[in-house]
This record gives C-alpha cells, sequence and structure tokens, in this order.
C-alpha cells in the first residue's frame, strides 16, 4: 500500500511538470511568434503608408506612379525572403551545437554576398528605370512619379537585404524581438520622412522662347522649360531644366502645363 501511494505521488508529479513544461513551451513560442509576425506585417505595410500618405497630399497620379511599381517590390522581397529563410535554420544548428564562431563567419559571408549582390541589381535597375517601367506598360501620365518611386525603391534594395540576413540569423538563435524593434523604428521613419518630403513645395513653370537662324537663313523657333521654386527653409532659388525629350520629363512637363493652365 506505501508503494502504490509513493507510485501515485510520483506519476502525478510527473503530470504536474509536464503541464508546467507545456504552459512554458506554450509561453515562450508566443513570445518568439508575435514579435516575428508583427515583423513581417510592418515590413508589408511599408508600400501602404507611402501610398495613404501620398495619396493624401500629392493626388491620385502620385498614387498611381506608388501603385505601377508594387509588383517590382514584391518581387525584390519575396527574392531576399527566400535567399535569407534557410539561414535562419542553418543559425540555429549551429547555435544548437554550441558552434557560435561559424555564426559570424556565415553572418558576414552572407552579408557582403547579398549586400554587393543587390547592390549591382538595384544600380542596374536605376540606370534602366526607364526602360523598365516601358516594359511594364507603365501609362505616360503616371511615369514620371513612378520613375521616381522606384528609384527610391531600388536606393533600399541592398539595406533590405543586408537587414534581413541579420533577422534571419537572429530568428535563428531564439531572438526575434530585435528585428521587429528595428523594422518598428524603420516604420516610424518611414512615415516621418514621408510626410516631410511629401508636403506641398509650390514651384513654377519657366518657359523662355527662342529662335535660331541657321546658316542656310531657316529660323529655328521653340521653347525652353524649366521648373523653378523656392526652398522655404533659406530662401533660395532653384531650377531644374526640363528637357521633352525624355519620355519622364515630357509626363512631368505636360503635368505642369495642365496645372498652370
Amino acid at each position: 500500500m506505501h508503494n502504490n501511494g509513493m507510485t501515485g505521488k510520483g506519476a502525478e508529479a510527473k503530470k504536474t511538470k509536464a503541464k508546467e513544461t507545456a504552459a512554458n513551451v506554450t509561453k515562450e513560442l508566443l513570445i518568439f511568434t508575435l514579435p516575428l509576425i508583427l515583423s513581417g506585417l510592418f515590413q508589408q505595410l511599408f508600400n501602404w503608408v507611402d501610398a495613404f500618405i501620398v495619396g493624401n497630399i500629392e493626388g491620385e497620379l502620385a498614387l498611381a506612379g506608388i501603385g505601377a511599381t508594387t509588383a517590382l517590390y514584391n518581387l525584390f522581397v519575396t527574392i531576399i525572403t527566400g535567399f535569407t529563410s534557410g539561414l535562419a535554420v542553418l543559425a540555429a544548428q549551429y547555435y544548437g551545437r554550441g558552434e557560435k564562431k561559424k555564426i559570424t563567419g556565415i553572418l558576414a559571408s552572407y552579408s557582403i554576398m547579398l549586400g554587393v549582390l543587390f547592390a549591382v541589381i538595384a544600380l542596374t535597375g536605376i540606370i534602366f528605370s526607364e526602360n523598365i517601367l516601358c516594359l511594364l506598360d507603365t501609362p505616360e501620365n503616371i511615369f514620371a512619379s513612378a520613375e521616381g518611386y522606384l528609384r527610391i525603391l531600388l536606393i533600399g534594395i541592398p539595406f533590405l537585404a543586408v537587414y534581413n540576413t541579420y533577422s534571419a540569423v537572429l530568428r535563428g538563435v531564439g531572438n526575434s524581438r530585435a528585428p521587429f524593434l528595428a523594422v518598428l523604428v524603420s516604420s516610424a521613419v518611414n512615415v516621418v520622412l514621408d510626410i516631410f518630403f511629401d508636403s506641398e513645395k509650390p514651384v513654377n513653370l519657366v518657359v523662355n522662347p527662342y529662335e535660331i537662324t541657321t546658316e542656310d537663313g531657316n529660323v529655328l523657333s521653340g521653347n525652353t522649360y524649366a521648373v523653378e521654386g523656392v526652398d522655404e527653409e533659406t530662401g533660395e532659388v532653384y531650377t531644374c531644366k526640363v528637357k521633352p525629350t525624355r519620355e519622364s520629363d515630357k509626363t512631368l512637363l505636360a503635368m505642369l502645363i495642365n496645372q498652370t493652365a
């Protein structure tokens, strides 16, 4: 009877310990998973925030320009995520075996490799941004805004690749809070910069007529165009020439003429 009592108490103690272990595992999974979900959510909301702010400040044409580049941005995010998803598994294996020096090695290697690779891709994309948008059959009335936004996105692509590399390694060693805090800060900075740079600044379209007499006696006439504005902080007047021969400048010129008409 005494042995049966001891056995019963032992079994009950094991059950209690198993429940506590299961509760701890569930708690740790929630603590790890919640920042992970929020990180992915905030990363995907970058474009939405840009669209919301630009659409309310700049108007529907600027908003359409952002929409024209969304597919390309999502493509880059998917490619970078694919490159780094296996890295988290590799980092977890090394961390579990206590080989922390190898984690440092793969982190440095991946950061340099992906940083350089996507820097080259970004530079190529910036140079051929006009051709890329032509291949996507981007409408003329949003071409200028789409090209400008695409170039800004491409500048950030190498940094996104390096961030995802560090994020994958941190997740592999069980730290999902640091990547979340990084995305949270980046999202806040993105909102502030969107509002700052998208604040409406009045500009004037300057049209200067010209006439040129050729050696044959023919007279060629036309106009030169420039955008003129004033820096609100310094009061300095800045001028930017507009070349109608360029597709993006042609669209910008048409928008300015419509505004001043």
